[in-house]
């Protein structure tokens, strides 16, 4: 199971992916030496997104936050 949630672009760290065991921040650039990729915190209780966020469907992530995605995925 994988969420992303976009906050259009408020931040930095647009995406919020949220999985199983882990919940990261990931620009849209996430492959690259100037985007941001970090593991955020292990998830106690279910993501409550904030009010500036909403789900998104895989198909509209961005391809680099879906590769970045498919290799934290691996590691986990």
């Amino acid at each position: 199971m994988v969420k992303v949630y976009d906050n259009g672009g408020a931040t930095f760290d647009r995406y919020t992916i949220v999985t199983k065991d882990a919940v990261y921040g990931m620009s849209t650039n996430a492959l690259s030496p100037s985007g941001f990729n970090q593991f955020s915190h292990v998830p106690e209780e279910a993501y409550v997104p904030s009010n500036k966020e909403k789900e998104i469907a895989l198909r509209d992530t961005p391809v680099d936050v879906l590769i970045a995605i498919i290799n934290r995925l691996e590691a986990e």
